[in-house]
């Protein structure tokens, strides 16, 4: 018997690998063709089982027939911020917008859809004046959060001032910061100067409230 080992040996060009395999004197001469079909072999024998194994063990059971008031998601990564109004990573996206709402929404043609606004203001419909420095956003007035608690203009308020609070850890100030006498006309309607014109500003409120609840602790886990 021979106990003496061999250092394999290599062939490299034009995408070829020739590996001689001299343990128990048995060679084994593989190219880069070969390993991929083993690999492939490897995986289909896998995928083979896992598929044998399912279809060898019960059905899926069907649906309740009531809802039972629990969702399961998986997520590929682990959200770190559930504030939308501070800094998150992409998975956190997915849970604000299945958590919250916002005053309008940005449609995939770019178009903005009212959310929590009764519309999106514009010149035309004088939610907009003054060259973009004078704002009046109307609000549903058919809104609760999850406590049965009504949604209000009171809310949008807390949402802007605390982007701008000290402190805060806002995900974005760019446009927030030109804002300046915030005023709720009344529960659904509330108005806002801006020091000075801001185009993007409107696409920017596209994103989450946060109640004024949470400022105080009331409402634990809201969402309209």
């Amino acid at each position: 018997m021979d106990h003496q080992s061999k250092a394999p040996a290599g062939r490299f060009g034009r995408g070829d690998i020739t590996m001689t395999i001299n343990r128990a004197g048995w060679p084994l001469d593989l190219n880069r063709r070969d390993l991929f079909g083993l690999g492939a072999g490897a995986l289909a024998a896998a995928t083979s089982f896992g598929a044998q194994a399912q279809t060898a063990g019960r059905p899926n059971p069907p649906p309740p027939a009531k809802p039972k008031g629990v969702v399961v998601v998986g997520l590929s990564q682990e959200p770190v911020a559930f504030n939308p109004l501070m800094p998150g990573v992409e998975v956190d996206e997915v849970v604000w917008t299945s958590v919250f709402n916002s005053l309008w929404v940005a449609e995939p043609d770019g178009s903005l859809k009212p959310d929590l606004a009764v519309e999106v203001p514009s010149e035309a419909n004088g939610g907009i004046a003054e060259g973009g420095l004078a704002w009046t956003v109307k609000l549903r007035n058919d809104v609760k959060w999850h406590d049965g608690t009504p949604f209000t203009a009171e809310d949008v308020k807390y949402s802007l001032e605390l982007i701008n609070t000290p402190g805060f850890k806002a995900r974005t100030r760019v446009g927030h910061a030109f804002l300046k006498d915030i005023v709720v006309k009344g529960p659904h309607e509330i108005t806002w100067r801006m020091e000075k014109a801001y185009a993007p500003y409107l696409a920017m409120l596209a994103n989450r409230r946060r109640p004024r609840g949470q400022r105080t602790g009331r409402r634990s886990r809201p969402f309209p």
